[in-house]
């Protein structure tokens, strides 16, 4: 969905974390309150606070519902025309984890926690259909392969004494409806702290504390690597929608790197840069900020500064 050119980027003011609709017509962004921003609008549809602490937040594939997870783990749903509570679905029982996503159907909800469990939940009642527990690991991230109809767990085992390191970690990937890992993946000994896997399900690309890394999953072999500088708000690498470009948010600014080389061909300084999400057809960008964040068209990120 294109904006207006003369009018130049959207503010998006203050946010943790940011999502576009599966049209792009519209970005949740995550602070105190919950914002949805109306794209050709320009400005807010509404604001509301359905929950504390917001943290993370998908949007189901018809665009009309809204989960959100707090840093408690408590899930709620929303609808995407008012902001009004539909359904409460976990009080946080699990506790803090990773992000969350709605399966291809949009009758699931698929979500990790800090105590090691990988659960799957009706969004019509909340019933939980799935779950398995990886005990003394820390699930950081869940990811979906469209292409390929794989998902993928981001697996960190906790050390489980003071004289001996935790084992590395890892990833499990599983096929639709979840039942066991069809295969276990480790691709180094470094603390991996968030991954994202290509458009076309070929690709890895992984975030280190020092390092951003592609890596070809038909042999597992490391296509391409360049320094991370870590910014404190966070871990985000995410690939545009063609599979040509990375972008993650570094100390400072949102950086984006050409694919498979890594070569960085455009940054934006950002203060305090937390996220950063393409729309579905690549031609708008946003850009999360613990300060002040924005929504440009990507034809203007064209050049480093």
């Amino acid at each position: 969905m294109a904006m207006n050119r003369d009018a130049g980027p959207i503010k998006l003011q203050k946010s943790y974390e940011l999502e576009f609709s599966p049209t792009g017509s519209f970005v949740i962004t995550l602070s105190r309150d919950v914002v949805l921003w109306d794209v050709a609008a320009r400005g807010k549809r509404f604001r509301v606070h359905p929950i504390s602490h917001p943290s993370h937040c998908a949007i189901d594939p018809s665009g009309s519902e809204i989960a959100i997870k707090n840093t408690a783990g408590r899930i709620v749903l929303i609808d995407s025309e008012h902001g009004r509570l539909q359904r409460d679905i976990d009080q946080g029982m699990l506790g803090e984890g990773s992000n969350i996503l709605y399966s291809h159907c949009g009758q699931f909800l698929v979500d990790g926690s800090w105590n090691g469990h990988v659960t799957v939940r009706s969004t019509v009642t909340g019933s939980i259909e799935f779950q398995q527990e990886f005990p003394n690991e820390l699930i950081r991230k869940v990811a979906y392969s469209p292409a390929q109809d794989r998902w993928w767990v981001l697996h960190s085992p906790k050390a489980t004494s003071t004289d001996k390191p935790s084992a590395s970690d890892y990833f499990s990937v599983w096929s639709w409806p979840l039942v066991k890992p069809d295969e276990t993946i480790f691709l180094n000994g470094s603390a991996i702290k968030t991954a994202a896997i290509s458009p076309d399900g070929l690709m890895l690309a992984v975030v280190t504390y020092s390092d951003l890394s592609i890596f070809r999953l038909s042999d597992k072999s490391l296509i391409s690597s360049t320094p991370f500088v870590y910014g404190g708000t966070g871990f985000v690498a995410v690939w545009s929608p063609d599979g040509l470009e990375l972008a993650t948010v570094q100390r400072g600014s949102v950086d984006f790197y050409s694919v498979p080389g890594l070569h960085k061909r455009a940054r934006v300084t950002l203060e305090y840069a937390s996220d950063v999400k393409y729309s579905p057809d690549g031609m708008l960008v946003a850009l999360g900020s613990w300060n002040s964040g924005q929504l440009l068209e990507h034809r203007t990120i064209t050049q480093m500064e």
